[in-house]
């Protein structure tokens, strides 16, 4: 909320940002949390933003970690994000880690 905040403060200036870009747990999105997860997007849509969200996860975008997050863009006067298609390479952590033999022991 302190962002809701911040966007109030900049809307009364007439410096609102085209676009944001939040994330947060996937589980904002359970049960639990949902109801002030809309409530967000309610205030976003008040001051003028269009939302978009997405649980994306980055192994499905070239990270090699199993990681799912929720995104969700909000732009002013530019309608609906697209998020892009999964495209993952197959990677894997093993795959981006220096050997152990060359990492010392103490640093």
């Amino acid at each position: 909320w302190e962002v809701i905040r911040l966007l109030k403060k900049a809307k009364e200036e007439g410096n609102l940002p085209e676009y944001l870009l939040m994330e947060n747990v996937y589980a904002i999105l359970n049960k639990r949390n949902i109801k002030e997860f809309e409530r967000l997007i309610g205030v976003l849509e008040d001051l003028g933003y269009t939302s978009t969200y997405q649980v994306l996860n980055a192994k499905d975008y070239g990270v090699p970690q199993n990681r799912k997050r929720c995104f969700m863009v909000s732009t002013l006067h530019h309608g609906k994000f697209i998020f892009p298609k999964p495209c993952p390479d197959g990677r894997v952590l093993k795959d981006v880690l220096e050997p152990p033999e060359d990492v010392p022991e103490k640093c």
